[in-house]
């Protein structure tokens, strides 16, 4: 009675719904959906989410009792219990027994709390079902998205990663048949006829958590390819089998191959397909998403006997397609609780290779493949559990060396090239983390293979190999440990049957490759690696694409390739790279400040100018120096310290473009004594932070250490030295490619006098300037202030606000006011920019202005114009008449206009002016423009409103009455006339009620615009004060 009582006021509650949406002209009959109600009822959405009810527009009757044949298959209704394993997948079916349906809807709630949505659902088609978001959960509910009747819907559920609630789910569901017949919160787990009761009896339920998944770099101990011992990342199929390192009780899978359906693989107990328990990764048609799938074999054998587990024992951790080609990890119990399907991984079985294209069916299956698409089935069994093809390292593979670790030995091709321009490169150093290890950097021009080979003599037979290969189907580069057979024909190296080695990184690009790799110094390998603290002669060799399979480090001429070393040396302990005493330090912040500077134009703005250069102490390590270099050039850019006034003998550093690639060096060179020629350092003791080359400008920034281990080439930071600057073309004939020789013509000149870099204390030439670059922004935000807020609005009161401020000359005190806190401002900024300039004498120039740049030059003078009539003015106010002296136009048109207003005008000019010296065609720049001219609008918006208000409406001929307005604007909005402040307002009031109507109106126009202009005004110049106090003068 309670149920039907409860149906009933249900469906008296849809169908009131019902109606009031049929008016939205919403037709359908057969959503679940939330957006099948009207937006602004929530009841619904409650109906739906809560109570699982059809959203039918046009159902009238009650649902049907039980649950009409319509069942939930899944081994958690007919075997488990509903006792779920966190992080596990299920299978979930929901079959019409008798009938097809067409709508349903599905969700997983917890047994001791209906309220609780437990995990997520996987529709397998999206075509015909969706999940949607029902009480805080957004994949637990899972419902149809197409009316076409169906018998069968299959979907995954996952179970939540943490134990919730009783750790028992039940499915609870409702599904329609029609309009007229549905049934509602059906549940799975109650007492009527289930698909256990109707099909089969099931098993115990699973009791071992999923364990963690094996790291990326993991060695499994038992491996299968095809073709036989391929590189992983280009086998057609790769299988590899390991015990899981947390939970000894699994074992980990790894399947790799080309396929664009599913790969897998299976444990027989005969060589023939029959019977296999098939783990696997398949392609879901509908979602182009992989699942990683636990299948089994039927005993009778037609052409595709694949079906899905009722129970999933799978634990998947990745998988993922890309360019054709399938990988999935995943983890199995060795002995599972599904003792029909599963079969326990203790047992020798033999291994079936598959792999095949895209499954249809739902759920789709391993589809049967031909043998042509397929590796054959393994010649012998093995056990999954214990076997190994694979030896183990004695240790795990090291952590990655960093990117600017400095390795102890090098060998390069040509002699002594920059890294990313050599022919060949390697490096050779100890790991940071294992000193077992020995890491390895290989880099050099060329589109198949690099590597480096130990040998006992100086020849390639016998010699244990290591390089990066490139491999042709994928277009991926492969780190190989390989060997050179003791006989030596034309192409002798083949792979070692144990890879040890450990990538960490490899990559290709415009013709070049780069490895980097660690390799035990002693391996478990004794016949083919060997050991790395003996003594040995290095191959460097370089070659094309290889071919064959797998691919190797092919035959190559010597023409292709640097020579044999000369002389053995011991990889462990070998040296001729000495390392610095410190790390690199951090690089400096884009916006930091260089305590030394120097440029060419002087004075110019750093990204305009030719040359530029910035010293500071690092802000990390003071044992450090920051460099900046930047400037016009197509070649190099470069500073030198020398001890005289001349090239030979300075220590260099520099950025070099490398004709070959376009790209920037950062270089530590020096000048040979007695000469004109530069040469790279035997130690490259630079830190490179950034560099680049556009549009014809080189700019670079690194650290130098102020006292390096390079006594012979580097000279010591905390001496005295002059300065050489220095910029070229593109250099020619030389490698590694030096500073090449360049005119006096091309060049800033040397610095005056000696300079100290590490603390900037010598002569005048060396002077800090840190002083300098504060006292210029200090200038630029209090003649801001001063002129551009107080002097602006000062002037702005006397135009305009006399008639609303004339009692008690209210608009005189604000005006004054204004004007004298300009002027004591005005008069601070005047002195902050000769102090400025009085520290900046490493420039070229003392006290006043650099005389080599224009715009410098009209700014100075117009401060100074400025400067004059702002203390001008109050000078000429002592002597103003009186307001209704006959002859006080001639003091107002003095003071108003030829001074006042001139000077107005030329603050807003020379202060554009200065933002743009001081920061370029920049924000800064741009926003102030705005400000001038929308001080400019204003004003002849305002005079024009005025006049126009107080004359404009006169019975007057239109061409007279343009006349009278634009005088008008003279009279009564500046005042520049002879009439007094009282005959304006007179004048513009009168004694009639219109007169005063428009007094009002005027004062309304005047304090507006005088609020609006204030406050756009006064936001656009605070955003360039805070602008200027973080922007960096040359």
């Amino acid at each position: 009675m309670g149920r039907t009582t409860a149906a009933l006021v249900a469906v008296l509650l849809v169908n009131l719904v019902s109606l009031t949406n049929a008016f939205h002209g919403d037709g359908e009959s057969w959503s679940f959906t939330k957006h099948t109600y009207g937006l602004s009822l929530d009841v619904p959405a409650k109906l739906v989410c809560e109570y699982l009810w059809p959203g039918s527009h046009s159902r009238m009757v009650a649902p049907r009792d039980g649950n009409g044949g319509y069942v939930i298959r899944s081994a958690l209704v007919d075997q488990l219990d509903g006792k779920y394993i966190v992080g596990h997948q299920y299978t979930v079916d929901l079959v019409g027994l008798v009938n097809p349906y067409e709508g349903f809807i599905i969700q997983a709630r917890d047994r001791w709390n209906e309220g609780l949505i437990l995990g997520s659902f996987i529709p397998l088609d999206t075509s015909k079902a969706q999940t949607i978001h029902c009480l805080g959960n957004d994949h637990g509910t899972v419902t149809h998205n197409s009316k076409d009747p169906v018998s069968v819907q299959s979907f995954i559920w996952q179970a939540p990663p943490t134990l919730e609630g009783s750790g028992k789910v039940d499915f609870v569901y409702s599904v329609m048949q029609s309009s007229l017949q549905y049934w509602v919160r059906i549940n799975a787990s109650s007492p009527v006829l289930t698909y256990k009761e109707v099909q089969a009896d099931g098993v115990s339920p699973m009791d071992a958590p999923c364990p963690s998944a094996p790291a990326a770099n993991a060695v499994y101990r038992f491996t299968a390819t095809n073709p036989p011992n391929c590189v992983q990342s280009s086998c057609d199929y790769f299988l590899g089998i390991r015990t899981n390192d947390n939970d000894p009780t699994y074992l980990d899978f790894m399947l790799e191959g080309s396929a664009n359906g599913w790969i897998g693989v299976g444990f027989a107990p005969g060589p023939a397909m029959a019977s296999a328990d098939v783990l696997g990764c398949i392609m879901v048609i509908t979602t182009g998403n992989l699942a990683i799938v636990d299948a089994w074999n039927l005993p009778a054998s037609p052409d595709n006997n694949n079906v899905r587990d009722d129970i999933q024992n799978v634990c998947p951790h990745s998988a993922n397609y890309s360019n054709g080609r399938i990988q999935c990890v995943f983890s199995r119990q060795i002995v599972t609780n599904d003792t029909t399907q599963d079969v326990p991984m203790n047992g020798s079985y033999y291994l079936l290779y598959g792999r095949g294209e895209k499954p249809t069916g739902s759920p789709p299956t391993l589809s049967y493949h031909t043998a042509q698409f397929t590796p054959p089935i393994s010649d012998n069994p093995i056990e999954p559990d214990t076997a190994s093809n694979t030896p183990i390292p004695t240790h795990p593979c090291p952590s990655s060396p960093a990117a600017n670790a400095v390795y102890r030995f090098t060998a390069t091709n040509p002699p002594n090239c920059v890294q990313s321009s050599c022919d060949y490169f390697l490096g050779i150093r100890t790991n940071d983390n294992d000193p077992t290890y020995l890491d390895f950097m290989l880099e050099g021009s060329t589109t198949g293979w690099i590597g480096v080979g130990f040998a006992p003599a100086q020849a390639m037979a016998s010699a244990d190999v290591l390089g990066c290969i490139m491999v042709i189907t994928t277009g991926n580069l492969a780190i190989v440990d390989a060997w050179n057979l003791p006989a030596s024909p034309d192409n002798n190296n083949v792979r070692d049957d144990i890879q040890n080695v450990c990538p960490h990184s490899a990559s290709y690009s415009n013709g070049r490759i780069q490895c980097v790799f660690s390799r035990q110094i002693i391996t478990n390998d004794t016949a083919q690696d060997v050991p790395m603290n003996g003594s040995y002669y290095l191959l460097y060799g370089r070659g094309e694409k290889p071919t064959g399979s797998p691919p190797t480090l092919s035959y190559h001429t010597a023409q292709f390739t640097p020579p044999i070393s000369d002389n053995p040396i011991e990889p462990d302990t070998a040296s001729n790279t000495p390392i610095p005493t410190h790390p690199c330090p951090s690089s400096p912040a884009a916006n930091a400040v260089y305590r030394f500077t120097a440029t060419n134009p002087p004075n110019c703005v750093q990204s305009s100018c030719d040359y530029f250069l910035g010293i500071r102490t690092n802000d990390n390590d003071p044992t450090y120096l920051d460099f900046m270099l930047e400037g016009s050039a197509t070649g190099w850019i470069g500073v030198g310290f020398a001890p005289a006034q001349a090239m030979p003998s300075a220590d260099v550093l520099g950025c070099v473009v490398l004709a070959t690639s376009s790209e920037v060096a950062i270089v530590d060179a020096w000048n040979i004594v007695g000469g004109y020629i530069n040469v790279r350092d035997s130690i490259q003791n630079v830190c490179p932070h950034s560099a680049s080359y556009s549009n014809g400008r080189i700019q670079c920034v690194f650290s130098r250490q102020i006292v390096t281990n390079d006594t012979t080439q580097d000279v010591p930071m905390n001496g005295s030295y002059y300065l050489l600057y220095g910029r070229g073309e593109i250099p020619t004939g030389s490698s590694p490619p030096g500073l090449t020789f360049h005119g006096a013509q091309f060049t800033p000149p040397f610095s005056d006098g000696l300079v100290d870099p590490a603390t900037f204390e010598g002569n005048s030439s060396g002077e800090v300037d840190e002083l300098h670059s504060v006292m210029v922004r200090v200038h630029g935000v209090v003649m801001t202030v001063a002129f551009s807020i107080f002097g602006v609005i000062g002037i702005f009161f006397a135009a305009w606000m006399k008639p609303v401020l004339v009692q008690d000359g209210c608009w005189f005190q604000i005006h004054r006011a204004m004007m004298i806190a300009s002027l004591l401002l005005g008069v601070f900024g005047f002195i902050c920019i000769f102090v400025a300039h009085r520290h900046a004498s490493f420039r070229g120039y003392y006290g006043l202005v650099p005389l080599d740049n224009p715009g410098d030059i009209i700014h100075f003078t117009w401060g100074i114009a400025v400067m004059a009539m702002l203390v001008a003015n109050p000078i000429i106010a002592l002597f103003r008449c009186k307001p209704n002296a006959p002859r006080r136009w001639i003091y107002n048109l003095i003071h108003g206009v030829i001074v006042g207003l001139l000077f107005e005008l030329l603050v807003l000019a020379n202060s554009c002016l200065g933002f743009y010296l001081l920061g370029g065609e920049g924000a800064m720049f741009y926003i102030y423009l705005f400000f001038c001219l929308f001080t400019i609008v204003m004003n002849i918006i305002l005079g024009f409103t005025v006049a126009f208000i107080s004359h404009g409406s006169e019975d007057l001929p239109a061409l007279a009455r343009t006349i009278k307005l634009c005088r008008s604007v003279c009279q009564y909005g500046r005042g520049y006339t002879k009439l007094t402040l009282n005959d304006e307002v007179q004048s513009l009031l009168g004694d009639t009620a219109d007169k005063k109507d428009m007094k009002l109106l005027t004062m309304a126009v005047r304090w507006i615009t005088f609020s609006f202009y204030a406050i756009v005004s006064i936001t656009a110049l605070l955003i360039v004060v805070v602008m200027v106090t973080q922007t960096i003068p040359s």
